[in-house]
């Protein structure tokens, strides 16, 4: 197991939220990128063998700690607004979109609570081409 590499970014209510992108270590390309979006009560480290086989696998790995979880600030438990997640993904999907320069598929894989954000989220963006930041 390697670490991934921590940043932060800024929400626009002020918060922070961390992502990590477990570093590429092959000499391929990879044959897309995913974007993990964590559970209730969870974190993105939680997800770390789950982003070696997605590595091995051919596919590059992103994931963020949800407010109020793992190390991203926010009161845990409770949302300052109903789509306060979804404000905080499209945050994080920009990162993640512009990080990724390769023209390979973004892919996006919610667990649980994250499934529902994610889904939720897509839905707001029905029919933008969320693939470009």
């Amino acid at each position: 197991m390697y670490t991934p590499t921590v940043k932060a970014l800024a929400t626009s209510d002020g918060e922070t939220l961390v992502s990590l992108a477990w570093p590429w270590r092959r000499t391929d390309s990879p044959r897309a990128h995913v974007l993990l979006v964590h559970g209730l009560g969870e974190h993105a480290r939680r997800y770390d063998d789950l982003a070696m086989w997605f590595q091995h696998q051919g596919i590059g790995v992103w994931a963020y700690d949800q407010r109020g979880h793992g190390a991203s600030s926010g009161a845990r438990a409770t949302l300052p607004t109903a789509d306060a997640l979804l404000d905080d993904l499209d945050v994080v999907w920009q990162q993640f979109a512009k990080a990724q320069t390769s023209g390979v598929p973004l892919l996006l894989l919610g667990h649980s609570m994250g499934g529902l954000v994610v889904m939720r989220w897509l839905q707001r963006h029905a029919g933008a081409n969320v693939g470009q930041a």
